[in-house]
């Protein structure tokens, strides 16, 4: 069963050129991929429509493993991204904490 489903992975496919075959197409790359729960499908068919406007236009036909790796991939992108972003954010608080709580010399005192 295994070398079955690993084989469909790999074959080239047909790009989806219709609505009702993007939805099945997305469907299938999506429970392939293996993703947490948290995104919405809207989001992982997002994503994906994303992914097939970048191709290249000679691009007729591909394996449906590659398009799983790249749905993981963004997964990965977003993540890392939001954690790139948080950290920033505190570094950027606990600096202008700190610039607060340092005085300025007084600028009136003359020697």
């Amino acid at each position: 069963m295994k070398w079955f489903t690993k084989r469909k992975l790999t074959e080239k496919r047909p790009l989806p050129v219709g609505v009702p075959e993007f939805h099945e197409w997305s469907e299938r790359i999506i429970s392939g991929a293996c993703l947490p729960k948290t995104a919405t499908r809207e989001s992982l068919k997002f994503a994906l429509a994303n992914i097939l406007i970048n191709l290249p236009p000679n691009l007729a036909f591909e394996e449906d493993v590659y398009f799983i790796h790249c749905l993981r991939k963004a997964a990965a992108n977003q993540v890392a991204d939001f954690v790139r972003t948080d950290i920033r954010d505190r570094v950027k608080k606990e600096k202008e904490q700190n610039s607060a709580n340092v005085t300025p010399p007084n600028s009136g005192d003359a020697a």
